[in-house]
């Protein structure tokens, strides 16, 4: 559901008066997550108001908050929730707000994505001493056939 914001001559409500508008629709007067300005030159743009509600996935990454209350620029009567909330299956909210967040690591803070970016590397790591364990057996194996064939080459002259 998106909300339909008309083209006006009327001035722009500001970012206080949409932020007013958004928490009189989710009915709480909590500070939203983040604030999405409407764009200068489209007169038919919103503000975007995000709130967290309850634990929030995306709340350690750029754009936290997991409700979002679109505001028309122009009317602060025409806000209304186009993203999450309670209306929002549940499906639905486990795919978009925990698929990638989980995927990518946001779910967490810095310390346990460092974690999991090492231990991410642990089977570059493996590959690369798999790699030159062979190498280096592999050479090994030349020196001796080497050695082996001199040895034999030696015996058949002095022989």
């Amino acid at each position: 559901m998106i909300l339909e914001s008309t083209e006006s001559d009327e001035p722009d409500i500001g970012v206080a008066a949409a932020v007013a508008a958004a928490q009189r629709v989710v009915g709480t007067d909590e500070e939203p997550m983040s604030v999405d300005l409407p764009h200068a030159d489209e007169p038919t743009s919103t503000y975007g108001v995000w709130f967290s509600d309850g634990f929030d996935p995306w709340m350690h990454s750029d754009y936290a908050g997991d409700h979002l209350v679109s505001v028309d620029c122009h009317d602060a009567a025409k806000a209304q929730v186009t993203y999450g909330g309670p209306t929002m299956p549940m499906a639905q909210e486990l795919w978009e707000d925990y698929n990638f967040p989980a995927h990518s690591g946001l779910i967490v803070n810095g310390w346990w994505r460092m974690i999991w970016g090492v231990l991410g590397l642990v089977p570059l790591l493996l590959a690369v001493t798999g790699l030159s364990t062979w190498l280096w057996t592999r050479g090994v194996r030349k020196r001796r056939r080497r050695r082996e064939a001199a040895d034999a080459a030696d015996a058949a002259a002095a022989g």
